[in-house]
């Protein structure tokens, strides 16, 4: 039943009109069945009041014939919405993000199957980003059949409480006051099977909780949902989660690990998930990435805890270097740590795995939250690069040859020496 047909009209005239019940031979049950109904016409109309959470009125017309029973099912529409984010070229429920990146999302929202019946559509995305996101206002986009429509307004707000207090977070709302005229300005018609899609980025800030919980994002839908009168209903609400890991390095030493050491380290991407990087990038400080060698990150134990938090870390492959090392130890060489997080159905951590390619000096194991326990060992001696016992087999060998490389120049000398004395 359109808008505009006389039905609509009728239904529109009586929708303020008192029904049945109290109304001599034609009282309502409980259970709402009309009794002694006239053959005929008849318009059912849904009190607004009964219409309540994600239900949908209408307004249908029945024809009563016979003295049979007649079950009348209402047809209702439940608009749903559903929220995804970009992640390894592919939309999905879980990404993972360094510190500063800029994370994609995508909220996709249905209307009425009986949109026709609604003279005015109200409809509003409510989304709510938690700490660590700040979404980008001027990056929303909304379509419908991927043609470009101007929402009404676009906010963004700090999240608050009841008392009006800032809880951490923000609300992103995109709202039309009535979505078929908005669809109609920009020349699309509005269906029953129309799909209404926002995008939007948002980036991960320093704020960033390093929990199994994850950076969550959250989107219901607000919608009329009674096409006689003013009123709306809100949908069920739909996740996704933004992960974002760091180490907890301790420093000790090899032999004595409750001895806690001062050292300098320079980590470097060099696989993102398991595709390697054409071009390099080194962690900043703050957990970023720059392909600048001069703007990478130093990060520095504590001589007196050993510890260090290397933040901003995703799925991949990164190289360690040491440059600055305990005085009287030995360098290590530089060693690749690899993360492999894996997540539940709900979008929180699972595991996070982490292997390491120096085992010998790099202790590490898996873990359920977003921090990761490695110990670094170094051991006493000459300050040379050594990657524990290869590094030092490689220094007897490098003495060795430096060693016979001496000998066998002294005997060449006093060869040719002997030689100029007999001529």
């Amino acid at each position: 039943m359109e808008s505009g047909s006389a039905a609509y009209k009728i239904a529109a005239a009586v929708a303020a009109v008192t029904g049945l019940e109290g109304s001599s031979g034609y009282a309502t049950t409980s259970k709402g069945a009309a009794n002694n109904l006239s053959h005929g016409y008849w318009l059912f109309v849904t009190d607004a009041a009964t219409v309540t959470g994600v239900e949908a009125g209408t307004a249908p017309i029945f024809t009563v014939v016979g003295d049979e029973a007649i079950n009348i099912t209402e047809k209702t529409s439940i608009p749903t919405v559903d929220k995804e984010v970009f992640e390894g070229g592919n939309w999905g429920k879980v990404s993972d993000s360094y510190i500063g990146e800029k994370v994609e999302y995508k909220l996709t929202g249905s209307v009425a199957s009986n949109i026709d019946t609604f003279t005015k559509y109200e409809y509003t995305f409510q989304d709510h980003l938690s700490v660590g996101l700040e979404a980008d206002k001027n990056s929303v986009k909304v379509t419908i059949n991927d043609t470009v429509i101007q929402p009404t307004k676009v906010d963004l707000a700090e999240t608050v409480n009841a008392s009006g207090d800032p809880t951490g977070g923000h609300d992103l709302s995109i709202s039309f006051t009535d979505l078929k005229a908005a669809a109609k300005d920009a020349g699309v018609t509005l269906k029953g099977d129309s799909k209404v899609v926002v995008t939007y980025k948002a980036k991960l800030t320093e704020k960033a909780e390093y929990t199994a919980a994850g950076n969550t994002n959250d989107v219901k839908l607000v919608y009329s949902n009674n096409p006689m009168v003013d009123g709306t209903g809100t949908s069920t609400s739909k996740r996704v989660t933004d992960h974002v890991f760091r180490l907890d390095v301790t420093k000790v030493d090899k032999d004595d690990q409750s001895h806690k050491l001062e050292a300098t380290f320079q980590v470097k991407m060099t696989h993102e998930g398991n595709k390697k990087l054409t071009q390099e990038k080194w962690l900043t400080q703050e957990g970023g990435l720059t392909e600048e060698v001069a703007n990478a990150g130093k990060f520095k134990t504590d001589k007196d805890g050993g510890k260090i938090y290397i933040p901003g870390l995703v799925a991949g492959t990164y190289e360690i270097t040491e440059c600055d090392t305990p005085a009287g130890y030995n360098t290590l060489a530089p060693f690749t740590i690899t993360v492999d997080p894996e997540y539940n159905d709900d979008g929180t951590l699972k595991n996070l795995d982490v292997t390491s390619s120096n085992t010998e000096m790099v202790a590490s194991s898996p873990t359920n939250d977003a921090t990761i326990p490695v110990t670094i060992q170094n051991k006493k001696g000459s300050g040379l690069p050594l990657t524990g016992l290869n590094g030092v087999t490689f220094t007897w060998i490098a003495g060795g040859a430096v060693l016979c490389i001496g000998v066998a120049h002294l005997i060449r000398s006093r060869k040719q020496a002997e030689e100029s004395e007999q001529e």
